[in-house]
């Protein structure tokens, strides 16, 4: 860029998957990048990138790049923590059939849609965490709580670091198979929290009785003798109680 160049810019987002060949060797799959911005750009290096423009102003592709997410990574952590219970219940097949028979509005094959895409969450919920606490902090500015995405942010992590699946980036693995990883790892952490829970309560117990202790020997020693370590001269301990 010369001197006395203005320099142009435009708010952009990728949308879908990487470039990908089509089964039938025909063509290939394209992501979207979406832009905004008084910007613009060639014609043919947006038809050869699959751009377009979506408004005139700086911030708003990336305000529709948090609410498409919202959409699509929320509806997978709901949908994460409806098929892990279930499947803790023994429902996760029959979830699967009431889903498969009432999912037309959700477009006709959320089943399919499902399994598809919950498989892959153990391999990406390490880097999905900040991305969903932005998303929270984008519905903030509209107005809204943080707690909902907040809430999605932790089901990510404990993907991340709490499952095995998880640790481990695992990616393909059958969406039941998955769910069942995170049930095991819920168990064990609850399990976990008990314990804690329990050690918390015995060692309160202990600081309890330790002060009970101590405030009765003091009830008990008030005027006893006893000898200074520096001198060795008797002394007169008095204790001022309520």
């Amino acid at each position: 860029m010369g001197s006395g160049t203005t320099p142009r810019f435009l708010d952009g987002a990728i949308f879908g998957s990487p470039p990908a060949q089509l089964v039938s060797g025909r063509g290939w799959r394209q992501p979207r990048i979406s832009v905004s911005g008084a910007a613009k750009l060639d014609p043919e290096v947006e038809r050869i990138l699959n751009i377009r423009s979506v408004g005139p102003e700086v911030g708003q592709t990336s305000t529709l790049k948090m609410c498409f997410a919202s959409v699509s990574k929320g509806l997978q952590a709901l949908s994460l923590m409806a098929f892990t219970t279930a499947a803790s219940n023994g429902m996760a097949d029959v979830l699967k059939e009431e889903l498969e028979a009432f999912a037309p509005p959700f477009g006709g094959d959320i089943v399919s849609f499902l399994q598809k895409v919950v498989k892959d969450i153990p391999g990406k919920a390490f880097r999905w965490v900040e991305e969903i606490e932005n998303i929270s902090d984008t519905h903030k500015e509209t107005g809204f709580g943080e707690e909902v995405f907040r809430g999605v942010a932790e089901i990510y992590r404990f993907m991340a670091e709490e499952t095995e699946f998880g640790r481990q980036r695992v990616w393909g693995k059958p969406m039941l198979e998955v769910v069942e990883d995170v049930g095991e790892s819920l168990k064990g952490s609850k399990k976990r929290a008990a314990e804690l829970l329990e050690e918390g309560e015995e060692e309160a117990g202990k600081r309890r009785r330790v002060k009970e202790d101590l405030e009765e020997e003091d009830k008990s020693e008030i005027g006893s003798h006893f000898l200074c370590c520096t001198c060795g001269e008797e002394m007169t301990r008095v204790i001022y109680c309520d």
